[in-house]
């Protein structure tokens, strides 16, 4: 009898593990706590012009697409663990599996909703899902437009969460990271100024062609939002900001003629083809070597920025749009208690460098559970706690028939 893990996180490297897995007949059972599979990467949009950009995100529906056709592979979506227990040799798990809830109508009548909660309503194919996670019903029953709505009885409300239980004989913790909340830093005026968004705002509707951009419009990044920033204990590099945000940038460019501009400490080149992108971005961009100190609303409500220019003199210019590069942040807490695992000096799941391991025999951490990684950083490191799994089961006894 084939042995079985447990995958905590449907993202990227959930879904790597679940397929290296099943390759080595090795049952899986992927237990997303969001609506669908895909983590973040699932609404970003491809970044190629004139060529790859090598982003990562047409990375993810091959993947996708693989563990479907996988019989080794039960994946689960609105899933949480509940608990976690050594028994007789394995670890006995509790889940709670949330139905998903659907409104039965088009991309265009949940615009017309006009929901409060960004994110909270997401088109997938031709159906909308309301992520509970995001939704202020579920947070403090603040809105009621879906319920009201004529689509509110497809929501499904009153279908309590299905509680399962199995035994597993190893947990891989592939959870990823929670953004950094950009409210969190006032001065840029987040939410409250019309045209500071997250670059994770607009991914969606680069993705789906909704952005609303003049030609030549003026934007402005600003980078590290939420890192490399010992006053809120996040002095870490998220390694990925820098090559995203020169991505995008070079994609607003091609696509809206975009005048871009960014504001940065120091550009960070963790991956292969990131020198060439620095090298490019330097002729094609405005790079300023400042981070802002505010962001405000000028006469006809634009963002202003204020930023130390020449001579370190306070110089203010406006734009139609501000994009913050928001860091990584470590995930979700409860489970380090759920699991009884450490949590490394960064605040991430698991040990200190690329390791895999925990503190607890057979639970082992993957991608950005256990740090900052980009998408091909994440699906190695994955690929390396599946050799560490693979080596606990054969040691534990058996391994795959």
């Amino acid at each position: 009898m084939a042995q079985s893990v447990l995958i905590i996180g449907g993202g990227v490297s959930g879904l790597s593990a679940a397929y290296e897995l099943s390759g080595l007949g090795i049952d899986s059972i992927l237990i997303e706590n969001g609506p669908f599979l895909g983590g973040l990467v699932s609404q970003f949009s491809c970044k190629a012009v004139d060529s790859c950009q090598h982003c990562g995100a047409c990375y993810l529906e091959d993947i996708i697409g693989k563990v479907g056709a996988s019989d080794s592979a039960q994946c689960f979506v609105g899933a949480n663990l509940t608990d976690c227990r050594w028994d007789n040799g394995q670890f006995h798990v509790s889940l709670s599996i949330t139905p998903q809830r659907i409104l039965d109508c088009t991309t265009e009548e949940a615009n017309g909703l006009h929901c409060p909660a960004p994110g909270a309503l997401i088109p997938i194919g031709s159906r909308v899902i309301l992520d509970e996670r995001r939704c202020l019903y579920f947070k403090d029953s603040s809105c009621h437009k879906c319920i009201d709505s004529v689509f509110g009885e497809t929501l499904k409300l009153d279908v309590s969460p299905e509680l399962r239980s199995m035994n597993v004989d190893a947990v891989l913790v592939a959870s990823g990271f929670t953004p950094y909340d950009a409210t969190n830093k006032p001065r840029f005026g987040y939410g409250k100024i019309k045209g500071v968004v997250t670059a994770l705002d607009i991914e969606p509707k680069l993705r789906n062609g909704t952005l609303e951009l003049n030609p030549g419009a003026k934007v402005a990044f600003i980078q590290c939002v939420g890192s490399r920033d010992l006053k809120i204990d996040r002095n870490y590099c998220s390694r990925v900001c820098c090559g995203y945000a020169l991505r995008m940038s070079r994609l607003l460019k091609n696509k809206y003629s975009a005048d871009i501009t960014v504001f940065f400490m120091d550009l960070q080149s963790y991956e292969r083809f990131s020198e060439k992108a620095l090298e490019k971005a330097r002729n094609d961009y405005r790079m300023i070597r400042a981070i802002p100190s505010e962001i405000r609303p000028d006469a006809e409500g634009k963002p202003e920025v204020l930023f130390s220019g020449v001579g370190n003199r306070t110089q203010a210019e406006v734009f139609d749009m501000v994009v913050l590069s928001v860091g990584m942040s470590p995930g979700d807490y409860k489970l380090a208690k759920i699991l009884s695992i450490e949590r490394n000096i960064d605040g991430f799941l698991g040990g200190e460098g690329e390791s895999v391991a925990t503190s607890t025999p057979g639970i082992f951490t993957a991608g950005a559970a256990q740090g900052p990684k980009s998408i091909p950083e994440s699906v190695s490191h994955t690929s390396r706690a599946v050799k560490v799994i693979m080596d606990y089961l054969n040691q534990k006894g058996g391994g795959a028939e």
